[in-house]
């Protein structure tokens, strides 16, 4: 979300005492995704990083869900809670222009996806699938394909993310009403992906 997007919330109208302190989070590497822009052909590397501030996987009663749902249940008809940075310019291996896109999610199904561990297939294509859906949003571009590749993140570190109580949760008490549902297409809007 970008700091004009965090400004814009319900309640953080300029001067109003209702408006939610914004502040800097550093977010955990966890994986990197590797897709092409559908158009261009350029390479778009998706860091999918973490922090304890993004609310774990939530149940259709608006309740965070355990670590046991998640290791017999995972994140299918759960709303995942994540954030999309900024897409920035970047190179690939051999210098070649390229993106990058962090995507934040809570560090239970991000950690999931670490190989060796039951079930982290499920949870690296899950991840991917809400990932390219939201970062083609973010950059209004489709992105074809991915492929996990070596390394935690892509880039010099995660980079900081602007933080609002609630800013990830619009459905949640802080917000004055309930955002318009057209289809169940993402994560933000109930489906853990396509």
């Amino acid at each position: 979300m970008t700091m004009e997007g965090l400004l814009n919330m319900p309640g953080a109208a300029a001067g109003s005492a209702m408006r939610p302190p914004v502040q800097l989070i550093t977010p955990s590497p966890g994986i990197v995704l590797k897709s092409v822009e559908k158009k261009t052909g350029k390479k778009v590397f998706i860091n999918l990083v973490s922090n304890e501030l993004v609310k774990k996987p939530l149940n259709a009663s608006d309740q965070e869900v355990d670590d046991d749902h998640l290791d017999k249940l995972g994140i299918r008809n759960l709303r995942v809670p994540l954030d999309v940075g900024e897409p920035k310019q970047s190179t690939d291996k051999h210098g070649n222009p390229a993106m990058k896109c962090d995507v934040i999610f809570h560090p239970s199904v991000v950690d999931r996806c670490r190989p060796g561990l039951p079930a982290s297939d499920y949870f690296v294509a899950e991840l991917a699938s809400l990932s390219l859906y939201w970062v083609s949003k973010e950059m209004d571009s489709e992105l074809v394909g991915w492929k996990v590749i070596k390394g935690k993140y892509h880039g010099d570190g995660p980079e900081p993310f602007p933080w609002v109580d609630g800013a990830w949760d619009p459905w949640g008490k802080g917000a004055q009403q309930a955002p318009k549902q057209t289809k169940n297409t993402g994560a933000s809007e109930g489906a853990a992906g396509p």
